[in-house]
């Protein structure tokens, strides 16, 4: 599995760009939080195949703070308004 994302990188890093990108732009706040997610998921997915540890630090970072902003927001608190 490792060998066939080394050999789909770009493809794997476009998609998840562009899940992150289409995520900014829409109403829904679960399909927001779900599409950058995603995005982000695959962007460390990238980074632990080519052994990329502080790109994996920097997403891992990242997904979790999304996790924990999208946790505030379904639970009623105002960030930015959103939610």
């Amino acid at each position: 599995m490792k060998k066939y994302i080394l050999r789909r990188e770009g493809v794997f890093r476009l998609l998840s760009l562009m899940a992150v990108a289409v995520s900014v732009f829409l109403p829904d706040l679960y399909m927001k939080m779900g599409l950058l997610l995603l995005g982000i998921l695959g962007l460390a997915v990238v980074s632990y195949a080519k052994e990329q540890k502080i790109g994996l630090i920097i997403f891992s970072v990242a997904f979790i703070a999304t996790l924990v902003v999208c946790y505030l927001i379904l639970n009623g608190y105002r960030i930015g308004g959103m939610g």
